[in-house]
This record gives C-alpha cells, sequence and structure tokens, in this order.
C-alpha cells in the first residue's frame, strides 16, 4: 500500500513517473507493487493539476505557440487530439486539452487557454480550420470575450481540416 512506503521511495517513484519510465519497471526498481504505483501516479496526477489550476494563471506571455497531436486511446480506431500551448521563451506548457479535431473542442481549448493569459497574446497555431471557426462563430458571452483575448496568427492561409 503507498501509505507504508517511506518517503524517499514516493520521492523515487515520483521522479521514475516523471522521467517516463514503465509501471513495472518501476516496480522492479523501487521493489514495490503496481497498485501501489498507480495509487501514487493518480494521487500525484490530482495534485499537479491542482497546482496547475490555481499557480499558471494570469501569465504574462509574449508568445505562444499552440499545436495539436493525433493519438489513440486502448484501440487504434479510438482516436483523439491533444492540443497544446507552449510559452514560446520557457517552454512552460501553459494549457491543453484533450478531445476530437472539430470547431468545438478548439473552442474549448482557447477558452481554457485565454483565462491562464493577462492580456491579449498572439499565438501561434497551424492553418487548422477549427481554430478560425472557434474564433469567428462564439456566440456573445463570456465565450467571446475570453477568446477575443486571443491573437491568433498565421490562420488566415489556406486552412486544413
Amino acid at each position: 500500500m503507498a501509505y507504508y512506503l517511506t518517503h524517499e521511495k514516493r520521492v523515487q517513484i515520483f521522479h521514475l513517473l516523471c522521467e517516463g519510465n514503465g509501471m513495472r519497471s518501476i516496480t522492479r526498481i523501487v521493489k514495490c507493487g503496481k497498485n501501489t504505483v498507480t495509487l501514487l501516479q493518480a494521487r500525484f496526477s490530482s495534485i499537479i493539476d491542482y497546482l496547475n489550476k490555481k499557480l499558471v494563471t494570469d501569465l504574462e506571455v509574449d508568445y505562444v505557440e499552440a499545436d495539436e497531436i493525433r493519438t489513440f486511446v486502448m484501440r487504434k480506431d479510438n482516436i483523439k487530439w491533444i492540443y497544446v500551448a507552449l510559452d514560446r521563451a520557457s517552454r512552460l506548457v501553459i494549457h491543453f486539452h484533450i478531445g476530437k479535431r472539430d470547431t468545438e473542442d478548439a473552442k474549448i481549448f482557447l477558452t481554457g487557454l485565454s483565462y491562464k493569459l493577462s492580456s491579449k497574446t498572439p499565438v501561434a497555431t497551424d492553418c487548422l480550420r477549427s481554430y478560425v471557426s472557434a474564433v469567428a462563430k462564439t456566440p456573445n458571452g463570456r465565450i467571446e470575450a475570453a477568446i477575443s483575448s486571443i491573437g491568433l496568427l498565421r490562420a488566415t492561409h489556406t486552412n486544413k481540416e
């Protein structure tokens, strides 16, 4: 059980998870059960998510790069897209969203990103039509005001789906 591990072993598991080691290799290195590592990973993830939401706000960023990455979950036909926004200077991941590659998920991504930035910030994207549609077709209200704090770059060329 995760509660009976020493502080040093919990720190070691955290570092191994951050380095991208797999569950089986961590259990061999630390000499603990897979369930223990899974419990600690869930606990670490919730702590990091909480800190990200509380601390990564009102950022003064000069330039943001945003892109999406295609992946799948469990089966190759269960395709998901990971939207990622990075600070160009520090390479800090400012915001991410997992969903489909459509206007609705682009809107969710851009809205979440805008809440983390303190002022109007240029965002460099590829020429994905969903980004332009998300900004252009937002209804009046909080979402429109939030997305309008983002200035899209390179979004006027021939768009791809």
